[in-house]
């Protein structure tokens, strides 16, 4: 049986060579998409100085002093990950398949900074399942309307999804990502 790595960042811009992490979620799901376990990282880089952009902490409102109080180093949040990707994967006998929106943006700030891609891939399928290739596909057969939003809270608007949480945050917007991808699977039945 097939698990999913359900997965999403917030960081301090869109380089992850010139911008800090600063929240991951990863939640494993089954092929039914039932949540299996989580891990969510308040991150701050081990030599403690930040490199965010005005923009990007416009967007994802993280108030960097309150955040640095809760936060553990990439060193401690990399080995966090690599535990709960090793006893998820069966040690990368039965590797996940990542899953999200714009996975390789994310993917790409993990590497960079959390987990090298070495180790990422020794757990990580390279195959990937990501909501924004889904979304062009839905518009191209018109299972979506051409003109329908693309962002995940206005895209979970139009779709009728209801959410109590906001978007850009890792873990919020893991879940709509969820929702959003098995709607579309609901609807591709019929």
């Amino acid at each position: 049986m097939a698990k999913f790595i359900a997965l999403d960042v917030e960081s301090g811009g869109t380089d992850p060579k010139t911008t800090s992490l600063l929240t991951a979620s990863f939640m494993v799901l089954d092929d039914k998409y039932f949540m299996l376990d989580e891990l969510n990282l308040l991150l701050k880089p081990n030599d403690g100085i930040y490199r965010a952009k005005m923009s990007a902490m416009e967007v994802n409102r993280i108030d960097l002093t309150e955040h640095d109080k809760k936060a553990m180093t990439y060193s401690e949040g990399g080995a966090k990950l690599r535990d709960f990707l090793y006893k998820h994967s069966g040690g990368g006998q039965d590797k996940l398949i990542p899953l999200g929106k714009n996975v390789n943006f994310d993917i790409g700030y993990i590497n960079e900074q959390l987990l090298n891609s070495n180790t990422w891939n020794q757990f990580v399928s390279y195959r990937f399942y990501d909501l924004t290739s889904i979304i062009m596909f839905a518009k191209r057969i018109g299972l979506l309307n051409p003109n329908a939003p693309e962002g995940l809270q206005k895209l979970a608007a139009h779709l009728d999804l209801q959410f109590d949480t906001r978007a850009h945050d890792a873990r919020s917007d893991v879940m709509m990502t969820i929702d959003i991808i098995k709607g579309f699977e609901e609807a591709a039945k019929y």
